[in-house]
Order: structure tokens, then sequence, then C-alpha cells
């Protein structure tokens, strides 16, 4: 298997970044970074928006709902900080969800819920 090629060190032992180890180009000679955020910027300026609404509105709701979870938790480390196990970043991801269905209901939503629990349960390691 080829090694992948690395940033070295220069004479004071501090990591030089080389730009053309990490700018891969498709065929057409755009870089796949850019290619990714153009079709983010598409995403967000297009159907993002036309489904769930304006983001700030959709962040809010999802906060809301994040932080009545969180307030929910028991479990704090010595510092009084929560401490989140694999199955409540998929809990939490399931409130994400359900914030989106709050504008308008979404099949690929209710996919996602789904895969959510089932990864979170899992996770968690419940029985049946």
């Amino acid at each position: 298997m080829e090694q992948p090629q690395m940033n070295e060190r220069n004479s004071d032992n501090v990591l030089e970044f080389d730009p053309s180890l990490h700018s891969k180009h498709t065929p057409n000679g755009t870089s796949i970074r850019a290619q990714v955020l153009n079709e983010a910027l598409d995403i967000i300026q297009g159907d993002r928006h036309e489904s769930y609404g304006d983001p700030e509105d959709n962040f809010r709701d999802i906060a809301n709902y994040w932080t009545t979870y969180l307030r929910t938790m028991t479990q704090v480390d010595n510092d009084g900080r929560v401490m989140l196990e694999p199955h409540n970043v998929a809990d939490m991801m399931i409130l994400m969800k359900v914030a989106r269905n709050q504008f308008a209901p979404k099949w690929d939503n209710y996919v996602d819920i789904a895969g959510y629990a089932g990864c979170g349960a899992e996770a968690a390691k419940v029985e049946k």
C-alpha cells in the first residue's frame, strides 16, 4: 500500500505546510475543495432554505431542543460540565431532525431519525 505524502518539518522542527499535498484537483482542473464549497453555496442559497426556512430560525429551534435535552443530563464531571456519550449525540441529532420537521415535514428527516435511533440504540447497548 502506498504511503500518504506528508508535510515535512524544517530545520527548527516546525511542520511546514505544503499546499500541493492538500489541494487535490478533479479532471476538469477544479480543486475538490472548491467544488465542495460551490455545492454548499448552491444548497444553502436554494434547496435548503426552501426546505427548512431561515437558517437562524432553524438553528434557534435546534438550540432550544438541545438546551432542554442537556438540562436533563445528570452525568457531570468534577467541574460541573455535562459529559456526553455517543448515544447522546444520536439523540441530539434526532432532535435536530425534529426541529427541521417543524418548518415542513420531510421523508428524508424521518428516515434520518430512524437511522439515528438505530445507531443510538447500538451505541447505548440497549437490549429489547
